[in-house]
């Protein structure tokens, strides 16, 4: 099986503060993943990232994020928020998540 989702020293900071620290991830296609932390721990700016939703003063590194066989580094934000929609997904808010 394949990973569906590879991320390699994904960093955030805001004004030189950082608020995600060099993140390793893979998660292989079918596998269910949670995340967890304390409040206040980056899970919201780590998804954030991926998607291309971090606006200045944020600044996003990363050695290698792929989903699906796509490198995100080189798209757009619009086509990652694409690639990572609902929409792309077996389920959504609509539907139980397959546990």
């Amino acid at each position: 099986m394949h990973d569906l989702l590879t991320i390699r020293n994904l960093a955030v900071s805001f004004n030189g503060l950082p608020a995600v620290d060099r993140i390793d991830m893979s998660v292989k296609s079918g596998e269910v993943v949670g995340v967890v932390g304390e409040s206040g721990s980056g899970k919201s700016v780590t998804t954030m990232a991926l998607m291309g939703l971090i606006d200045a003063p944020g600044i996003v590194t990363a050695d290698q994020v792929t989903f699906n066989g796509v490198d995100l580094l080189k798209a757009s934000a619009r086509q990652r928020r694409k690639r990572l929609s609902a929409r792309t997904l077996p389920w959504s808010s609509r539907t139980r998540c397959p546990a």
